[in-house]
């Protein structure tokens, strides 16, 4: 209170807010200065992850796309963007920003973004992007069966029910009593006539 025109104290205090479990006070609070502090993207960033987590997902995607143009080579908060825009379902734009990132060094070992990718990829009906996103996640992280069952998924699409049935067998043995999983490997059996 005593020096507003401090950004610094202003983040601290929103974050000791939502420490505090107040995030609706903390997110009012940025959202009050967003203005004030026209050019911070570290404000606007902040208050783009509040309106995610409180899913509302096309503010955020707005507020986050203002601090990605005042920084547009702070690569986190295009990864904060490229998040906000999946699950705001705009696919298109989170595979150009998400695709872009992973050919970053910064970015190249993460499961989860490759994973995104591939998720976005399946929406739009891509499947064999798809197909290289989630054998691209699944060899920087072979031990999630998730990863698996998305790339057996995309497989089927594919109508290519070998490499469906080698990758729900490998999500199998990580989690032989996932529901979703016995009910995919259901589903191989069905395209291959395995009737019994």
């Amino acid at each position: 209170e005593k020096a507003p025109a401090e950004l610094a104290y202003l983040l601290a205090r929103a974050e000791a807010l939502v420490a505090m479990d107040r995030t609706a006070e903390a997110l009012k609070l940025l959202q009050d200065r967003v203005v004030y502090f026209e050019h911070s993207a570290a404000i606007r960033d902040a208050a783009g992850q509040l309106l995610l987590q409180q899913k509302k997902y096309s503010e955020a995607v707005s507020m986050i796309r203002e601090a990605s143009v005042l920084t547009p080579d702070d690569l986190t908060v295009r990864e904060h963007l490229g998040m906000a825009l999946f699950y705001a379902k705009q696919y298109d734009e989170s595979v150009a920003v998400l695709s872009r990132l992973a050919s970053q060094e910064k970015f190249a070992g993460r499961s989860d973004i490759q994973a995104t990718l591939a998720e976005c990829y399946d929406q739009l009906g891509r499947y064999r992007d798809a197909r290289i996103a989630y054998e691209a996640a699944t060899k920087l992280d072979s031990g999630s069966a998730n990863l698996w069952l998305g790339l057996g998924k995309a497989a089927l699409q594919l109508s290519d029910t070998r490499r469906a049935e080698l990758s729900v067998k490998k999500a199998l043995a990580l989690d032989p009593d996932g529901v979703e999983t016995n009910i995919f490997l259901g589903y191989v059996r069905l395209k291959q006539e395995r009737f019994p």
